[in-house]
């Protein structure tokens, strides 16, 4: 139970649900969404850095919700199965390696094939092949990036004897978040031009 608050940045309860006042519930949650509304403020800064692309080629908007949620959702998978192989201890911290070299194949498997999905259907979308392109490329570069940084910060916080807990869900996402507009911007600036 404990691990499953932390993995939604929620500090535990001692008690049960029904008996914990609506304020305790506020002071569990407020300290972690407050770090993650800071950190979405750094999306807001890269969608302002990218304004000027962004409004040449207004369609790269409508992708932005498929690139982020799908990094999100695949960096907590990621963590969610090394922070359970941690917690049984049938995964140890200096196999960081292996751990990576397997998500980072997983991961590209996985952006191949979502990659190609999200091509198809910007291209039906849109009717540009170039556009297409760069969701497609961007889409594969997010599944990579999330898989290895959801393996990677768990196993990091554990060595720092931190719990890895707090690393899943929306710390993860944030992350994700960030780097994903990064690339979806860089490969679409490199791939349109602009």
């Amino acid at each position: 139970t404990e691990d499953i608050h932390k993995m939604a940045a929620i500090m535990p309860h001692e008690e049960e649900y029904l008996e914990v006042s609506p304020w305790s519930m506020v002071q569990k949650r407020i300290g972690w969404l407050v770090v993650f509304l800071v950190l979405g403020m750094i999306t807001g800064n890269v969608l302002r850095h990218y304004q000027t692309k962004i409004d040449a080629v207004v369609v790269l908007e409508l992708f932005i919700p498929l690139l982020i949620g799908t990094g999100g959702n695949v960096g907590t998978q990621s963590a969610t199965l090394i922070i359970r192989g941690l917690a049984t201890g049938e995964l140890k911290p200096n196999r960081i390696f292996k751990v990576i070299w397997k998500e980072g194949f997983v991961g590209l498997v996985l952006g191949l094939s979502l990659g190609c999905l999200a091509g198809l259907r910007t291209y039906w979308m849109s009717g540009d092949f170039f556009i297409a392109s760069a969701v497609s490329c961007a889409m594969v570069a997010t599944v990579v990036m999330a898989t290895i940084a959801g393996s990677l910060f768990p196993i990091l916080l554990y060595r720092l004897r931190l719990d890895p807990a707090v690393a899943a869900g929306p710390f993860i996402a944030t992350i994700v978040d960030v780097t994903a507009l990064l690339i979806y911007f860089e490969i679409a600036r490199a791939i349109l031009r602009l």
